[in-house]
């Protein structure tokens, strides 16, 4: 496996697991921060071509991620130097990645260049459509493919001495993860006596600040509910396993590679009602789902989870095992490794339309 990657802040990272795995190569491409994203975009296409060129009899495969710069990249080596192209779109909806690409130059040239792509894996069912019907690309190149995501070895188990219901978000702090709606549901819950404790780790995203905001709404709630900030820390299995509900109020996802984390560890998960997190989420089966950016339904769903915290905590129980046995079965990495392989060696398809 080859990783064509820019010199940025991931690829120290991805040395550290070229030393740890065999068969794993990173190809560097130069980094321009100062030129932009547009012109830095440009260059990496231009310095990741002729890498491509220079190295083209050590592969056949060529898997981009996202339908940006990757994806114009992989249609030149698809062009010119025959190579199969697989392109993964990880973002949909709002903040999706064909909502910005209607925004940027030459999109009509894009479209039409997007169906030379052999296969496009969608993470869920909204972005299948989204590339379908308005990039124009064949519905029989289109297949939904999630993430996937490693089982701890460890299981959450509820607690037997449980004196405070404890929450927590894991991710980036942006205005999208809508993290205020969460903390408007707690002034709902004023007139619960239990202490609640709502942790949020993650580090703010500068293009959409939220950090400020959620701040002040936390300094208005009721003494018994405590919000803490902490930043993102290495191992987070540990951090789910002393939780006892993982919240995920985005209004735009494209699979939150978290809340697969927190599955994983059989974690009780409480998630907006979104395409990305039903894809995942199965309501009163293995999770609970809220109307999205409805603070009222979220503080009623907390309710009944808290009450059964404090009391037997049956319905927290066969929620987080649930959860875990539909990661175990779906989205371990093995199980999706081995149906990515499958796409790797399938002969491309034609172009005919849907």
């Amino acid at each position: 496996v080859f990783l064509l990657q820019r010199s940025d802040s991931n690829f120290k990272k991805n040395i550290e697991l070229q030393k740890k795995w065999k068969n794993f190569v990173i190809w560097q491409v130069p980094n321009f921060p100062w030129f932009g994203v547009r012109l830095n975009g440009v260059a990496f296409m231009m310095f990741g071509f002729l890498k491509l060129v220079w190295e083209r009899r050590l592969y056949q495969v060529v898997h981009s991620n996202q339908m940006y710069s990757p994806a114009l990249l992989g249609i030149l080596a698809k062009i010119f130097l025959r190579k199969k192209l697989i392109v993964k779109v990880t973002a949909g909806g709002l903040l999706g990645e064909v909502k910005a690409l209607k925004t940027l130059p030459f999109f009509r040239i894009r479209k039409q260049l997007f169906k030379k792509i052999d296969t496009v894996l969608a993470l869920n069912t909204q972005i299948a459509d989204e590339v379908r019907f308005d990039l124009k690309v064949p519905a029989n190149k289109i297949i939904i493919f999630p993430n996937s995501v490693d089982i701890p070895a460890q299981q959450w188990r509820l607690r037997p001495n449980r004196q405070c219901f404890h929450l927590i978000y894991t991710g980036r702090i942006s205005t999208e993860k809508s993290l205020k709606t969460v903390l408007e549901g707690l002034h709902y819950l004023g007139d619960l006596s239990r202490p609640i404790k709502f942790v949020i780790m993650g580090e703010e995203f500068k293009e959409r600040k939220a950090l400020a905001e959620l701040k002040k709404l936390a300094a208005t709630l009721a003494p018994q509910f405590e919000v803490i900030f902490i930043p993102p820390e290495q191992n987070i299995t540990n951090n789910y396993l002393e939780a006892d509900l993982f919240i995920l109020p985005s209004i735009s996802e494209g699979m939150s590679n978290s809340l697969l984390e927190a599955m994983a560890a059989g974690l009780p998960v409480l998630v907006s009602d979104i395409e990305a997190n039903r894809f995942v989420v199965r309501d009163q089966d293995n999770g609970l789902i809220f109307k999205t950016g409805d603070a009222y339904d979220l503080s009623e769903k907390l309710r009944s989870l808290a009450t059964d915290y404090f009391a037997q905590g049956i319905l927290l129980n066969r929620l987080g095992q649930n959860a875990r046995n539909h990661m175990v079965r779906v989205f371990s990495k093995d199980t999706v490794a081995q149906s990515l392989l499958r796409i790797y060696y399938e002969k491309p398809k034609g172009d005919c339309h849907p």
